[in-house]
């Protein structure tokens, strides 16, 4: 499915013109990035959007299964399981609906969630917070750090598997024959062009802490605003090939 330069030209300037917060007042910066603000709300959305997508697609994707030595489906699980985990991803960012129902956090969460809510992204295990420096520093909280495991999976799989998809044949036929979905390019561009403006962000602007921590909102909510495109991407590609094989 092609996209126009114009199209892609507008969703680049809209994911990288949210970095024009940063010109606000340091006030209505925090106020946009508090939990349960503006930022964190938009962002819940946009990962409940890829989620109800990839799962759609998943729908659509008849006859584009996978085969996985004797394993073969019909339609297309790595949709399902995008979908899933970004239902997961929704679930986390509204503490799986305790921040809307307002209900109790059990004990087990109190003593290991650094924020005190049911979610697992904030429990120390998967948290590394700067006011922490001993944590910060080990390898424990390099390797399962919440944010570098998010990381670590778009780089993957919107950037190095598509650069590996356009350079090797072998590998393409690999990918073709398990089914597994390859975003687009310029996706996987866009991924890496904001993950760059975002560390000059950090790397040359001193920003006070909670500013820096609404801004670190805002990089989550785009980059669920940049899956929420892809999955919207992958739906309408699945859609097409289900009318052409259905004629």
């Amino acid at each position: 499915m092609k996209i126009s330069f114009l199209k892609i030209a507008s969703i680049y300037l809209i994911v990288l013109g949210t970095f024009s917060i940063i010109f606000f007042d340091n006030n209505e910066i925090i106020a946009l990035g508090t939990e349960n603000g503006p930022i964190e709300i938009l962002g819940a959305i946009f990962f409940l959007l890829a989620a109800s997508l990839f799962i759609a697609a998943y729908i659509y994707s008849s006859n584009a299964g996978n085969k996985l030595r004797r394993f073969n489906t019909h339609k297309n699980l790595f949709y399902l399981l995008l979908g899933v985990l970004f239902l997961v991803c929704f679930a986390e960012e509204i503490s799986w609906g305790q921040r809307i129902f307002n209900w109790e956090t059990p004990e087990l969460f109190n003593q290991i969630n650094l924020q005190k809510e049911t979610n697992l992204h904030n429990i120390w295990l998967f948290d590394s917070t700067e006011s922490d420096s001993s944590r910060k520093s080990t390898m424990h909280t390099m390797l399962f750090n919440m944010n570098r495991l998010f990381a670590i999976f778009w780089l993957s799989f919107c950037v190095i598997v598509p650069i590996i998809d356009r350079f090797s044949l072998r590998m393409r036929n690999f990918f073709k024959t398990i089914g597994l979905p390859i975003t687009p390019l310029w996706i996987g561009m866009l991924f890496v062009t904001h993950a760059i403006v975002f560390q000059i962000i950090y790397s040359f602007i001193d920003l006070p802490h909670d500013v820096r921590n609404s801004v670190n909102e805002l990089k989550e909510s785009n980059y669920a605003f940049i899956f929420t495109i892809l999955a919207y991407y992958e739906l309408r590609r699945n859609c097409k090939q289900s009318d052409f094989l259905s004629k």
